[in-house]
């Protein structure tokens, strides 16, 4: 049995590709890297920073995500829902996503906070007290999802059915709020 590798307190920059073997990286920044299909699975990131990094088609299967925030990041094709689910905390900032898969997990306040979300699945996501803030929305699925105290105030484009989503107290903005009654097929004049 091979022994995992363990990175502490390091930055890797420009990196095209990182080893394939499960890795620890505690305390670690990753600035301008591209994971492009790379195997993450059963790597272990702990207080980490991606930087304008770019995660694609990559495989999280096991993957640990506890601390870990990416800012102006691309992810695309990214399945957050095979992550181990012990503990996650992860946060997004001025991110785009697209096609990812947050769906079953449990993510309590996690932040998209002015992010760009583009065919992403959130069904029966726990997102209490999420932070949806000034995040452009397109073709994003909420289904069964909980979106208690979200904050969705400036949000874009979001189409979230309430009688299918749990939203007491969530927080919304006018003129977006009116997204709400998109599924409800009526007539506004």
């Amino acid at each position: 049995m091979s022994e995992t590798l363990v990175y502490e307190n390091q930055t890797f920059s420009d990196l095209s590709s990182i080893d394939t073997k499960p890795a620890s990286y505690e305390n670690c920044i990753f600035s301008h890297c591209q994971f492009l299909q790379q195997d993450l699975r059963q790597n272990q990131f702990s207080d980490v920073k991606f930087e304008s990094c770019r995660i694609n088609l990559c495989s999280m299967t096991n993957c640990q995500l506890r601390g870990v925030i990416f800012i102006d990041c691309q992810l695309v094709g990214v399945d957050f829902s095979q992550i181990d689910q012990l503990i996650v905390d992860i946060n997004f900032r001025s991110c785009q996503l697209d096609s990812c898969n947050f769906s079953g997990l449990d993510l309590p306040k996690t932040s998209f906070r002015g992010c760009k979300l583009a065919n992403c699945d959130f069904v029966s996501t726990r997102l209490l007290g999420a932070d949806f803030r000034q995040v452009e929305f397109s073709n994003t699925v909420f289904h069964q999802a909980d979106l208690r105290q979200a904050d969705f105030r400036h949000a874009l484009n979001y189409q979230l059915n309430p009688l299918s989503n749990q939203i007491k107290k969530a927080k919304f903005s006018t003129p977006e709020v009116i997204n709400l009654l998109a599924d409800l097929q009526i007539e506004i004049s």
